[in-house]
C-alpha cells in the first residue's frame, strides 16, 4: 500500500490537527504561544491586539466584494459575456 492513506491514517492526521488547534487555543487564552520547536513563550498581549485589530480591518474591507465573480477587491465589475451555444456551429 505504498503511496496510499487509510482511514485510520486520515484520522489520526485529523485529531493530530484538533489538538493542536485546542492546545493553541488554551496557550493563547493565558497570553502564551508555542513555536515551532514546542517551546512556550508569553505574549506580547497588547501588539498581538494591534495585529488582531489590523487583520480584521483588512478582512473587512475585502469582505465587501466578491473576489471569485468579481467586484470590490477581486476581479472586474463588469458582467461576464453569456457563453456561447454549443448547438450553433463554429464560425456561424
Amino acid at each position: 500500500m505504498a503511496g496510499k492513506t487509510t482511514m485510520f491514517v486520515d484520522a489520526q492526521n485529523a485529531n493530530r490537527d484538533f489538538l493542536a488547534a485546542q492546545r493553541r487555543g488554551i496557550l493563547a487564552r493565558h497570553g502564551l504561544e508555542s513555536s515551532e520547536t514546542g517551546t512556550i513563550r508569553a505574549v506580547d498581549v497588547e501588539a498581538a491586539e494591534r495585529e488582531d485589530d489590523a487583520r480584521r480591518a483588512f478582512e473587512t474591507k475585502q469582505d465587501s466584494g466578491d473576489t471569485l465573480l468579481g467586484a470590490q477587491g477581486g476581479l472586474t465589475p463588469e458582467e461576464l459575456p453569456d457563453p456561447p451555444d454549443p448547438r450553433t456551429p463554429p464560425g456561424a
